[in-house]
């Protein structure tokens, strides 16, 4: 179960950074839209920063505030919350059944525009 809960939320942290990490820029991009990149990238690293201490201190609240309202957590063997108030109590019960010490590591974003 711990174990299951863990991957759950180093699944979460992907869903969270995936869709710019898998992004495609396209080739011969200039050095100016590297520059106007970094403003995006520094928001995703600071997201990921933010959800990575909210795991590893038991934060309910600092982990549910990263999701908007129709927010969707998606453990295994768990069912789907969907929502700020089923969200807290996934979280509740995660934090419940395990203690996380996670260091995410972003080796790459790439935005799509």
């Amino acid at each position: 179960m711990k174990t299951h809960l863990a991957v759950a939320a180093a699944c979460l942290a992907l869903q969270v950074v995936a869709p710019a990490a898998l992004a495609k820029e396209p080739q011969g991009a200039s050095a100016k839209s590297h520059a106007a990149d970094s403003r995006p990238q520094a928001q995703i690293e600071q997201l990921l920063n933010k959800y990575e201490q909210a795991l590893n201190s038991s934060d309910v609240n600092a982990a549910v505030q990263l999701y908007t309202d129709d927010g969707v957590f998606m453990a295994p063997e768990n069912p789907t919350a969907i929502g700020t108030k089923v969200l807290r109590e996934a979280y509740a019960g995660v934090f419940q059944a395990i203690a996380l010490k996670l260091k995410f590591q972003i080796a790459e974003t790439k935005l799509l525009s």
